[in-house]
């Protein structure tokens, strides 16, 4: 379950001054306004719906776990404000779980280290990461990242790669995962629309079977206002539906209700600024 896409995210660089970009590894993504220098991102279940939905009890890890949900988490931006620099999963007490550090060159994320403390060990697209390495990133000439690959930090082994197919404006279109010998996991691909929006995708086997696919709606802001999945044979899995409840001084959403099947459940963004 997240509050966007679960595949692995087409994060685009943004040098608007006045724009932070929330994307890749956080399963919440958004373009946020004003520098921002950190999000903490709590989720809770909720009660009632649309615009009256209330604040319950946090999600405890065994329920995440339970369910296969997402972790709350931290993430941590430079100046530049075009990639998280730090994130981190936090269990129930808000310690770590899961870390990330990205590191720039060049203007351009180039590397990440990653430090896993689940004890599955999985990333975020559901394959065996093991608990320690880092991820290399590749771009064109026109600085679209167009590759990346995965690494053990035992033995620098090489896990995974994933070639990406982009368009003319660097948005990832089509995706491979494929293990260290080179053999095909999965595949996927993306849509957007004419404002660079992802709206929707699909994803397949090794066999090339599709395996199910997913679409995306948005609201007049411009955020997310409708997830909806369905199975291999078009049919709907599940909807999730986004209702803002309350914007910080920036007009960034601080708290948000999604109901997703028979869930309700509630989230809360702390933002601080540069």
């Amino acid at each position: 379950m997240g509050m966007g896409s679960t595949l692995l995210y087409s994060q685009q660089s943004s040098k608007q001054d006045d724009v932070t970009i929330l994307g890749e590894p956080a399963p919440v993504t958004d373009n946020m306004n004003g520098k921002v220098q950190k999000v903490v991102f709590k989720f809770f279940w909720g009660t009632g719906t649309g615009e009256n939905i209330k604040k319950g009890n946090p999600i405890t890890t065994l329920e995440r776990d339970s369910l296969g949900w997402f972790y709350d988490f931290e993430a941590m931006f430079d100046k530049i404000g075009d990639h998280i620099i730090t994130y981190n999963t936090l269990d129930d007490e808000g310690n770590p779980v899961d870390k990330y550090q990205f590191i720039r060159e060049k203007g351009k994320i180039v590397k990440s280290k990653w430090l896993m403390g689940k004890d599955n060990k999985m990333g975020i697209l559901g394959y065996s990461k093991g608990d320690d390495g880092y991820t290399k990133f590749y771009y064109d000439k026109n600085g679209f990242e167009v590759s990346r690959e995965d690494y053990s930090n035992v033995g620098d082994k090489l896990l995974y790669k994933f070639p990406f197919k982009i368009n003319e404006h660097g948005e990832k279109i089509e995706g491979k995962a494929l293990d260290g010998q080179g053999n095909l996991l999965f595949s996927w691909t993306t849509e957007y629309n004419g404002k660079h929006q992802e709206t929707g995708g699909k994803n397949f086997d090794k066999d090339g079977k599709l395996t199910g696919s997913y679409k995306i709606l948005y609201n007049d802001n411009e955020k997310i206002s409708e997830f909806t999945r369905y199975d291999k044979d078009n049919k709907v899995r599940r909807i999730g539906r986004y209702t803002y409840l309350e914007y910080d001084s920036k007009g960034n959403w601080i708290k948000c209700g999604l109901e997703y099947g028979p869930y309700t459940t509630y989230a809360e963004r702390t933002i601080t600024y540069f």
